[in-house]
């Protein structure tokens, strides 16, 4: 609900299994010529060889054990994310969590709307980042950045009673 509304999607950092810079660095591993055509099993037997010489390379070693992940990442739906940073599954969502956040954010409009219920008159009105920021500056009633918060209160005068 809250990413609907603002229209952000925003990752927590244990849905970000590998970061950006580590996938990117592997997919171009992963793309090199004499890597072409590798599965996972060949770069494991790789990386076996490679750790078990006497004077095994620290960078080879990272290189393959990060091809190793991605690919095994990618095998299970996940995908870069410049905005999750790194490594997230597609549709990544889990529904029990997605609907307790949901649950929360609800929770906390209805809070706001018993507010409301008393004869002052307090109106909720749920609003996305888009709609906010179109109405910012000179003209609307909201502050120059009003967009960037959570939510707000906004004073609005009755024009009947003044």
């Amino acid at each position: 609900m809250v990413e609907s509304l603002t229209g952000v999607n925003n990752y927590k950092s244990g849905e970000v299994l590998m970061r950006s810079s580590d996938a990117q660095e592997a997919d171009e591993y992963n793309s090199k010529r004499e890597n072409q055509g590798k599965t996972i099993a060949d770069y494991e037997q790789e990386l076996e060889q490679e750790d078990d010489s006497k004077s095994p390379d620290v960078n080879k070693l990272n290189d393959l054990r990060n091809v190793i992940k991605y690919l095994e990442l990618k095998s299970r739906g996940y995908q870069d994310s410049k905005i999750g940073g790194g490594m997230v599954i597609r549709g990544r969502e889990n529904k029990a969590v997605r609907d307790l956040a949901e649950q929360q954010m609800q929770d906390r409009i209805d809070a706001v709307k018993k507010i409301g219920d008393f004869p002052g008159g307090v109106r909720t009105v749920v609003m996305s980042a888009d709609m906010i920021k179109s109405q910012e500056g000179k003209n609307g009633p909201f502050g120059k950045g009003a967009h960037k918060a959570n939510a707000m209160i906004v004073e609005q005068i009755n024009p009947e009673t003044g």
